[in-house]
C-alpha cells in the first residue's frame, strides 16, 4: 500500500540521521563514558524502533502502537552501559540493526557473553 511506501521513505530518511548520530556518539572521547552511554541509549532505542516499523503494517493497521520489545530495551540498556566506549563495537551493532542482521552470530557475542 501507499502508506506503507511513505513509512519506508521515512524509514530511509531516519537512518540517515541515525548514522549522523552514530557518527557523533564515536566522536565523544572514551574518558567521558557516562556522556557515550547517555547518548548510546536513544540512538540505539531508536535504531531498534525504526527497524521494528520498517514495511509494517501494524504501524497503520493495530489497535496499539509498534514498540520494540522489552528484551530488546534490556539487551540496548546492557550493551550499552557495558560496551558504549568501544567505537568499532557501536559500530558493528549498529550497521548489524542497518542491515538486519541481528539473528546472525555477533562477531562480539564471545565478548557480550562474559558480561553480566
Amino acid at each position: 500500500p501507499k502508506s506503507l511506501a511513505v513509512m519506508d521513505e521515512l524509514v530511509d530518511d531516519h537512518w540517515q540521521y541515525l548514522g549522523a548520530a552514530l557518527k557523533y556518539l564515536t566522536l565523544l572521547p572514551v574518558r567521558a563514558l557516562r556522556i557515550r552511554i547517555f547518548c548510546a541509549i536513544p540512538l540505539f532505542m531508536a535504531v531498534a524502533t525504526v527497524r521494528r516499523c520498517e514495511g509494517n503494517p501494524d504501524v497503520f493497521l493495530a489497535p496499539r502502537p509498534v514498540k520494540i520489545p522489552r528484551r530488546w530495551a534490556r539487551g540496548i540498556l546492557l550493551r550499552s552501559l557495558s560496551l558504549g566506549s568501544f567505537n568499532s563495537y557501536l559500530q558493528s551493532w549498529y550497521r548489524r540493526w542497518q542491515k538486519g542482521v541481528l539473528d546472525r552470530p555477533s562477531p562480539w557475542r564471545a565478548v557480550s557473553c562474559l558480561l553480566p
